[in-house]
């Protein structure tokens, strides 16, 4: 092999049990000798709404003759006209809508992630990252695009919930200018992974206006933004809304809005992803590259049909956030009644971030935790250390990755 190919072997330590857990998860017995895995995001708490209506539209419709031919790589009209609409129903309250020509596709979110990263960010550049956060970007922002991750830590309040010191964002600034690399790139997501935090649009503002002073992008990955909870105190705002909506100086260039089919459509399979910005550069880049990341014509046409179906997504938008609102409040309940008190008030997505143990205190012992109960327990819920937290003794269970009887029961095995 190349020295690349070679590189490419590498993994985050945690890659291997996790992929492990995800074949063996994936033959589907749910006995207590088969292993549940928690620790992906996943959600199918109404794949049955889901699957009613993508075979409705299929028996309507079941291929278009079209999707035989090469398309827009970056992205078919239908889909990204399908995507305006949503943004624009959902997302964005502000005076200024999206266009369907602010969109690009790709067959994810992560792919997404990867290619506009690469295309503000040079290789060894650092990327500002809050943390705890998502496991999968050191593969997203690193493995082939050769970016540095600089950890921004999230402090926890004494609401239990994460918030953003701005002290603590302009240190960790300050440290990359140290090094004579300014950061071209602060990657936010909002509602947090793995806490499920929502960051309040002021929060989010003040963000965006520090990042477009320092002419920092400003990347908002806000994958679960449809998935709030109904309990939930804090008002979400997209990104776009306190910068492009209101036409923010500078907004224009900066401030790339993410979005996807797998968590807040429980589609984890279908491999869609989306970038809304005004940034024509950035997104005539996407062009030229959207041969490496096209998602197939047949799924694009039926994701729009998805999308363009008003009633059936007005119906399913509300009734996945009182599911996962109704799940979160059982679980909760349940690590409540094995013993722990420091659990992450989460207000959206599908985690529970809590403390497991205050015996932990390196990084080993909190792997060899894992590890055992993995193997042992059946039971793969993730630790702090794959999230970047300096803090130890933390996991991240995903509640909506089975039915919730089978999602209780993994729990109390975890516990037992």
């Amino acid at each position: 092999l190349s020295s690349r190919g070679t590189d490419y072997q590498q993994s985050p330590e945690w890659f291997i049990p996790l992929i492990t857990c995800i074949n063996e998860a994936g033959k589907g017995s749910k006995s207590e000798k088969s292993l549940l895995n928690l620790g992906v995001a996943s959600n199918v708490l109404c794949h049955d709404l889901m699957e009613e209506e993508i075979a409705k539209l299929r028996k309507a419709k079941p291929i278009d003759p079209t999707s035989f031919n090469y398309f827009q790589f970056e992205g078919m009209q239908i889909l990204r006209s399908a995507l305006s609409k949503l943004f624009n129903t959902y997302l964005v309250t502000s005076p200024t809508r999206t266009e369907p020509s602010d969109f690009a596709v790709a067959n994810g979110v992560g792919p997404m992630l990867e290619v506009v990263i690469s295309c503000l960010a040079n290789e060894g550049d650092y990327v500002l990252v809050p943390a705890p956060m998502y496991h999968a970007f050191p593969i997203d922002l690193c493995k082939r695009i050769g970016c540095v991750i600089k950890p921004v830590p999230l402090q926890i309040t004494d609401d239990m919930k994460m918030m953003m010191d701005m002290d603590v964002v302009k240190t960790a600034f300050e440290e990359c200018m140290a090094e004579g690399k300014k950061p071209p790139v602060f990657l936010h997501v909002n509602p947090h992974n793995p806490s499920g935090t929502v960051f309040s649009a002021g929060e989010t503002k003040q963000l965006v206006e520090w990042c477009i002073d320092n002419e920092i992008h400003f990347v908002s990955d806000e994958i679960y933004a449809l998935s709030i909870f109904k309990t939930c105190e804090t008002e979400f705002s997209s990104a776009y809304n306190v910068s492009i909506g209101i036409d923010m100086e500078g907004s224009d260039k900066f401030v790339h809005v993410l979005w996807g089919f797998s968590k807040d459509l429980g589609l984890n399979g279908m491999r869609i992803g989306t970038v809304c910005t005004k940034n024509k550069e950035l997104l005539s880049s996407l062009q030229a590259l959207g041969y490496f990341f096209g998602v197939p014509a047949d799924i694009q046409q039926l994701s729009a049909a998805i999308l363009s179906d008003d009633e059936f997504m007005s119906m399913f938008v509300e009734e996945n956030k009182r599911r996962i609102t109704d799940a979160y409040a059982q679980v909760v309940k349940v690590l409540q009644d094995n013993g722990i008190k420091e659990i992450i008030r989460s207000e959206a997505g599908m985690f529970v971030y809590f403390k497991l143990s205050d015996s932990i205190k390196t990084k080993d012992e909190e792997k060899e935790l894992w590890l055992r109960n993995a193997n042992k327990k059946k039971v793969m819920a993730l630790p702090s250390f794959v999230f970047e937290d300096s803090r130890f003794g933390w996991f991240r269970i995903c509640f909506t990755a089975y039915d919730m009887k089978t999602t209780i029961d993994g729990i109390n095995r975890f516990f037992q």
